[in-house]
């Protein structure tokens, strides 16, 4: 696939650049149920926790639906891999030494010492990489957001569904 990648119409919508004329009109639309931690995310871990910040988020943005389930949990997967590579890398260091035997003249061997770098730090470059190309697809950077047009949620207006509650009940007797 070549150019840039297909935006979602909603995702249009909220930019405020629908074209109908480049609508999708068969575009799939995710079940309205609400997003749940997938089976393979431990709720428990840091992993699940972040899950359950970053969906609570995603879902106040209006962005999240059911079918970005993995790919929020693989977000929060890399995102918890990052700070996991990250604190231990503080606690020892981006290298360690080694002792390495080189052959000097004559066959004689010596022990030499080598400074390298931690695979930790490898980790933490992968998970960060991972996360830096996820976190746009959901706008949770400031440039992602600013391509955004989100329409502010309404507060819940209960007058309303106290007399519709009432209306309900009414019908019923």
């Amino acid at each position: 696939m070549r150019g840039r990648k297909k935006e979602p119409t909603r995702l249009h919508e909220v930019k405020g650049t629908t074209r109908r004329d480049r609508a999708n009109d068969a575009e799939p639309v995710p079940p309205p149920r609400p997003p749940q931690i997938p089976a393979w995310l431990d709720g428990r871990s840091r992993a699940g926790r972040l899950w359950k910040e970053i969906g609570a988020l995603l879902d106040e943005m209006g962005v999240m639906t059911s079918a970005d389930e993995h790919a929020v949990a693989m977000l929060c997967d890399a995102l918890s891999e990052y700070v996991e590579c990250r604190e231990y890398v503080k606690k020892h260091g981006l290298t360690y030494e080694s002792v390495v035997m080189v052959e000097v003249a004559d066959g004689e061997e010596r022990e030499r010492r080598i400074v390298r770098p931690r695979p930790e730090v490898a980790m933490y470059q992968d998970a960060f990489k991972r996360v830096k190309s996820l976190l746009p697809e959901f706008g949770l950077t400031p440039s992602a957001r600013a391509r955004l047009k989100a329409e502010p949620k309404k507060a819940p207006d209960e007058l309303a569904d106290f007399l519709s509650s009432r209306k309900s009940k009414g019908k019923g007797a």
